[in-house]
């Protein structure tokens, strides 16, 4: 069984146990299960050990926006695929979603310049009509339409990476924010996960990774009842970052790509109190 199969699984079989969340797992299940056959013709990314090297040295990701392989046939077809699977599953935003794609197809250009635009920066700047005034969603569908090449770029990459050089709060591959990370089983050591390529990078547990706070005071954690996962927040920056913890048991069994996407509830708990 494959990484992605092992993924798809793990949401159908918490689906089974939170049926409450059907909406939302199905639709990740959907999505994953369409990136299996395009992960694997995903572009490659050529760097040498060198230059990795010496750009972690430097703070630089590996992988500079300009400098990411893009394939504009299949991340067209990607988009549609991520469009129309979303109005399936969440038939509350159908519209929105179908709208989103006639005006990508009616303006293939500016599609891509958005997308570029969303690898430079991280989001998509909202205007009073056009492609981006779903912002937020032309966000989400940007996300999993990268996805895939991205993750395959980083597959290529990763055994170039100094890890110990790396303790940034960005992907020291693709350049993107975490939305996510893990306390391994040893010393509890934090390790961020990135929002777009899945990379994984050491981080110090008592910082804020979007901010950079330190103060304790400004710092907090709350565990859930099993202790399998912790809420990160920042008073600060009024941020937050969703951990799980493979010290506790029975978190070891589950992988992060599905971890994120079943732990629905504490993004939901974080932003009623004001989070994001």
């Amino acid at each position: 069984m494959t990484a992605t199969e092992q993924i798809i699984a793990q949401l159908r079989a918490a689906r089974a146990k939170h049926p409450e969340l059907a909406e939302h797992l199905d639709l990740h299940a959907d999505l994953w299960a369409v990136e299996m056959p395009t992960s694997a013709g995903a572009p490659a990314s050529k760097i040498s050990a060198e230059e990795a090297r010496a750009r972690c040295v430097a703070g630089v990701p590996l992988l500079r926006p300009q400098e990411i392989p893009l394939d504009w046939t299949s991340l067209s077809r990607r988009f549609e695929q991520v469009c129309v699977i979303a109005a399936r599953r969440r038939p509350d935003l159908a519209g929105p979603f179908g709208e989103l794609l006639a005006l990508a197809q009616a303006a293939p250009d500016r599609t891509k310049a958005l997308l570029r635009q969303y690898l430079m920066v991280g989001e998509v700047e909202t205007d009073e009509g056009g492609l981006t005034h779903q912002a937020e969603l032309l966000a989400f569908v940007f996300g999993h339409t990268l996805r895939p090449a991205l993750r395959a770029c980083a597959e290529q990459l990763v055994p170039h990476l100094a890890l110990e050089l790396w303790q940034r709060d960005i992907c020291p591959i693709c350049g993107g924010a975490p939305d996510f990370a893990i306390l391994n089983e040893q010393a509890g050591a934090r390790y961020l996960v990135c929002s777009r390529c899945d990379t994984r990078w050491l981080y110090p547990r008592v910082k804020c990774p979007f901010c950079g706070a330190s103060r304790p005071s400004d710092l907090s954690y709350y565990p859930t009842d099993d202790g399998r996962y912790r809420l990160y927040v920042c008073q600060a920056c009024r941020r937050y970052l969703k951990a799980m913890d493979l010290r506790q048991a029975g978190a070891q069994e589950l992988l992060v790509e599905a971890a994120r996407v079943i732990t629905v509830d504490l993004d939901v708990a974080a932003r009623a109190e004001g989070y994001v």
